[in-house]
């Protein structure tokens, strides 16, 4: 995302932006990550511009994660460049990558930790040996989600699961 005052005043920008963001929190509730040159010096807070997007990103559960200055020069240093996300748990780290041979703005990068949900078994029966009934074992057999076991990699984890199915 970029802002530029040639484009959109920061009134109108910031109302479009809020309107923006608002709808993907609303519509969507998995990880969002938004980056940009955003153009709003988050080393100046008290600007009436800093502020106006600070409570947008408050008021929308967002988070912005670079913490260090992204355009330096000899005689300033601002923290225009952001990263912005719903997920301030899963970002460990965010720092600011020196590149004065390339462009005038340091490149800002985030880790960020997204977690596959493991399949879990949903019923679990329990046999009673002492009356068992191999056509019927056979039958209970047939019908266990051994496609479980295709949706992790590791083989450990694999053979965990269908362990467990056939326990």
């Amino acid at each position: 995302m970029y802002r530029s005052e040639r484009m959109l005043n920061s009134t109108k920008w910031l109302e479009r932006f809020k309107n923006l963001l608002g709808h993907l929190t609303a519509t969507w509730d998995g990880p969002i990550v938004v980056k940009g040159d955003i153009n709003i010096d988050l080393l100046r807070p008290n600007k009436p511009i800093t502020s106006q997007y600070q409570d947008i990103l408050s008021s929308l559960n967002l988070h912005q994660h670079v913490p260090k200055p992204t355009r330096t020069t000899d005689k300033t240093s601002t923290l225009i460049d952001h990263i912005i996300s719903n997920l301030p748990e899963r970002n460990p780290h965010t720092d600011v990558l020196p590149c004065p041979l390339v462009s005038d703005h340091d490149a800002v990068y985030a880790t960020i930790n997204i977690k596959v949900t493991r399949f879990q078994i949903r019923h679990k029966f329990i046999r009673n040996l002492k009356n068992f009934d191999e056509s019927s074992f056979i039958e209970d057999f047939k019908t266990l989600p051994f496609a479980a076991s295709f949706g992790v990699s590791d083989p450990d984890e694999k053979l965990e699961i269908l362990s467990s199915l056939i326990k």
